[in-house]
């Protein structure tokens, strides 16, 4: 016997039963694919490449990845590891050098020079030294190519990040300062940020003091820091990952980076084209409330970026690595003094891409590691924060490192207690090291007999300054001359190609 139900019945049994095998068949994993997306989506960039430790260098130097402390990298998207794939060749600017070796200016016929005074008057029109205008009339008045010059010895705010472009690289938007050079440089104490998928680009700021830190996110063409000074917190320079954004040339000239009390002292991240030369870098990564860690370095750049020089430069006190080139680099002329680690160079970038990237040029060459320390917030069995001197590493175990891997004519000396690793070892790769000096680094000596070994208390002494009661208050008397160098007073003594060569010298082989 059959009962005839009715047709909204039966029509709503099915719907039922439709929607029950529907969610029990396919609903689960609908839900699974959108919850892992949004957490793929939801995690920070850096914290995606926190996982990413590379296997095959498998190195105790080099398995920390930290973040920019102003990291501006945005939640959601993809992160793209390969950055070589998105990038488009920008010549860097070529501009002539004074005398002195600072970069000589030309404003363009069709830009103007405008005048900046902390205490100016509204109706000011900023065109000339005896009439500044204030800060705030300025910004609207700025364009293209035009050079904005505050007064040395005056204190603003926070430095607006530029609007106008310059309107090539021969002719740069200049932030700059006017008055005479022997007055401190015009003082910005609320920093300098920009952040935005559009960037003006040739943009140059020189002999400016900055505090509170740089950062900036931008798909800029043509960045340079002259003569700037920044304190009391971090550089973080990063382009964008997407085609055709990704920064291009990134130069930090004899600007002084120190006491960023936390995170790094320069980051950089998606660049293509970084060069620092005759700059310093000195304790940054720690303060007084805030401890030294193995996560926080004078200079960390990134395994996205490309091409970086590193050059005449003075990396000194750092937390932990005085600097970190992770997508290789070329290093020269280097001072380092009392870092925990020196510094390194790895070949990260290899790894993701090898056939674009390898070989990239991996050098150390000139450079000198003195006075090298033991990390301060480690543990006594930590033997991995003994004082280390220069390294070098592979991208990837099957590739080693490329032939032009080179690490020559360095000295590493003088450790300050433990110490460890003064010099790669190349023994399963196809790699240069030659005319390298090891000195008393703990148990690691060369044995060679040296005319007159050398570290910085004899350097300040062959300088005329008296005999210093420590090390630690030989390298305090140094830096202290090396990060007051600037435009107007430049002392040559107090740089690391000078204290180089003097060094070098007392490390010649005696007869």
């Amino acid at each position: 016997m059959f009962i005839k139900l009715p047709n909204t019945l039966i029509k709503a049994l099915f719907l039922f039963s439709f929607l029950f095998v529907l969610s029990a068949c396919g609903g689960s994993d609908d839900t699974s694919n959108t919850d892992q997306d949004n957490q793929q989506g939801e995690q920070n960039p850096m914290e995606q490449e926190n996982t990413e430790q590379t296997d095959s260098t498998n190195n105790d130097d080099q398995d920390e990845e930290p973040s920019s402390e102003n990291d501006n990298s945005e939640e959601g998207g993809q992160d793209n590891d390969n950055g070589n794939e998105n990038r488009v060749e920008v010549d860097p600017p070529d501009l002539p050098k004074d005398d002195q070796g600072w970069t000589e200016l030309a404003l363009h016929p069709d830009s103007k020079q405008i005048y900046v005074s902390a205490d100016a008057l509204a109706e000011a029109d900023g065109l000339s030294e005896s009439n500044p205008a204030p800060l705030n009339v300025v910004l609207q008045m700025i364009a293209p190519g035009d050079h904005v010059l505050f007064k040395r010895g005056d204190t603003f705010g926070e430095l607006p990040w530029p609007t106008a472009a310059g309107l090539n690289a021969d002719y740069p938007t200049v932030f700059g300062a006017y008055g005479e050079e022997s007055l401190p440089r015009p003082v910005f104490t609320g920093g300098l940020s920009g952040n935005g998928s559009d960037a003006p680009s040739n943009l140059f700021f020189v002999d400016l003091e900055i505090h509170d830190g740089i950062s900036f996110k931008l798909p800029y063409r043509n960045i340079t820091f002259e003569g700037v000074l920044l304190l009391g917190g971090e550089m973080s320079a990063q382009g964008w990952e997407e085609e055709d954004t990704r920064a291009k040339n990134l130069k930090l000239f004899r600007t002084v980076i120190a006491d960023a009390p936390r995170g790094q002292g320069l980051f950089c991240d998606d660049v293509d084209g970084i060069t620092i030369e005759e700059s310093v870098f000195d304790r940054n990564g720690y303060s007084e409330t805030n401890p030294p860690n193995k996560f926080n370095h004078n200079i960390y750049i990134q395994k996205r970026n490309n091409d970086v020089t590193l050059k005449n430069t003075i990396t000194a006190r750092a937390s932990s690595h005085g600097f970190q080139l992770r997508p290789h680099g070329i290093v020269e002329g280097v001072l380092s003094i009392a870092n925990p680690l020196a510094g390194f160079i790895s070949q990260d970038n290899a790894a993701l891409n090898a056939e674009d990237y390898w070989p990239s040029p991996q050098l150390i060459r000139n450079s000198v590691a003195l006075h090298g320390i033991t990390r301060q917030d480690a543990a006594p069995a930590d033997f991995a924060a003994n004082a280390t001197g220069f390294q070098m590493f592979g991208g990837d175990a099957t590739l080693g490192f490329p032939e032009n891997a080179i690490c020559e004519n360095n000295i590493v000396a003088f450790a300050q207690g433990d110490a460890r690793k003064p010099l790669p070892t190349f023994d399963q790769y196809s790699a240069s090291s030659s005319g390298n000096v090891i000195h008393e680094w703990d148990d690691d000596d060369d044995g060679n007999n040296y005319v007159e070994p050398r570290g910085i208390p004899e350097y300040m002494e062959h300088l005329g300054w008296p005999e210093f009661a420590s090390v630690d208050d030989a390298i305090e008397a140094f830096m202290q001359e090396a990060r007051n160098n600037r435009k107007g007073d430049w002392t040559q003594e107090y740089t690391a190609e000078a204290a180089i060569s003097w060094i070098q010298d007392g490390f010649q082989t005696a007869e």
